[in-house]
């Protein structure tokens, strides 16, 4: 019998939308499952010139299928 897996971890180029646009970010996504909670947190960084997203880091907290935080925090080039 296979342990069940506590973490997964993606890696790679995400589409992100802003006002309606999708630009790409790379970054990394990693969820840990422990317990009944699930903690999902989201790292990237904007490519390309025209791109106005510098960089992202977002984290959520769910617990029996209810939010108990959700930090989004998003930093734009000026």
């Amino acid at each position: 019998m296979k342990p069940i897996k506590k973490r997964t971890v993606r890696k790679g180029t995400f589409d992100v939308e802003v006002d309606g646009k999708e630009f790409s970010v790379e970054g990394k996504e990693v969820v840990r499952q422990r317990g009944g909670k699930t903690t999902t947190k989201f790292k990237a960084k904007g490519v390309g010139n025209d791109n106005p997203i510098k960089r992202i880091n977002d984290k959520l907290v769910k617990k029996d299928g209810l939010v108990k935080k959700r930090k989004k925090k998003t930093i734009f080039n000026k």
